[in-house]
């Protein structure tokens, strides 16, 4: 059995994996390959968030028990966690605010 602490990572660390899938750049062209793929239940599969969340779960569960999985699931908690924080407090702690608040960004004539 896994503690809470565990589960919360492990359940972070899926969630980042499946932004940076669906998502990051790194990633397009093997989200093309498979899209495009000859199988149509593994394209679906790669597409499907809900579907994929299931097998990226299974493979984080049995990454955690190794030393460096526990090290790369912490990463991605860490990274995901990061990211919520940014969406929660992004419109009232970014900085700069704006271009003017910038020492030396002012322009003179």
């Amino acid at each position: 059995m896994i503690s809470f602490l565990d589960f919360v990572l492990l359940s972070l660390a899926v969630w980042q994996a499946l932004e940076i899938w669906h998502h990051g750049e790194i990633f397009r062209t093997w989200r093309e390959s498979v899209r495009f793929c000859r199988f149509e239940n593994i394209s679906y599969l790669s597409q499907c968030m809900f579907c994929l969340s299931v097998w990226a779960a299974f493979a984080l569960v049995l990454a955690n028990t190794f030393l460096l999985g526990q090290l790369f699931i912490l990463v991605l908690a860490v990274s995901r966690t990061a990211n919520l924080c940014n969406d929660v407090f992004y419109s009232f702690c970014r900085t700069p605010k704006d271009d003017s608040d910038v020492e030396g960004t002012e322009e003179t004539n």
